[in-house]
């Protein structure tokens, strides 16, 4: 019992200090990048099934921006239940290789990171304390 509950402690605290690194570049990318501003003009809607539970819907916003004259457009990585308000502004963050960064997005991964890392420790402090306890 002690081997899986260590078991998935390292694998929560593994893919957190991913999540971590991963959220820590996109940070660093994001003070090197160009801040600019964009407008909500559309969503994309997703429907996914997990199983046999009922389909969720998740409403992604279309960002429309100019930059060097040409005006572009973005669909965000980060959903919602309920669709964004459209005409609403926000920051996006050019990088110089074209890549769009949203701080929302980054927020979410060092939530995430945060979270898994504090269950693989959980889980490894449980596993431990069984095996001091004579329990295997």
């Amino acid at each position: 019992m002690s081997i899986i509950v260590m078991g998935g402690g390292i694998l929560f605290s593994l893919f957190g200090v991913v999540l971590l690194f991963a959220s820590v570049f996109e940070r660093s990318e994001i003070k090197k990048s160009f801040a600019i501003t964009a407008k909500i003009v559309d969503c994309e809607k997703k429907t996914v099934r997990y199983g046999r539970k009922r389909p969720t819907k998740s409403y992604y916003p279309v960002y429309e921006y100019s930059f060097l004259g040409e005006v572009r457009r973005h669909t965000s990585n980060v959903g919602s239940g309920d669709p964004p308000a459209l005409g609403g502004e926000v920051t996006l963050y050019l990088s110089k290789s074209g890549h769009i960064y949203e701080k929302q997005s980054a927020l979410t991964s060092l939530i995430f990171s945060i979270v898994f890392l504090m269950f693989g420790v959980i889980f490894i402090v449980i596993a431990i304390k069984y095996v001091q306890g004579g329990v295997v």
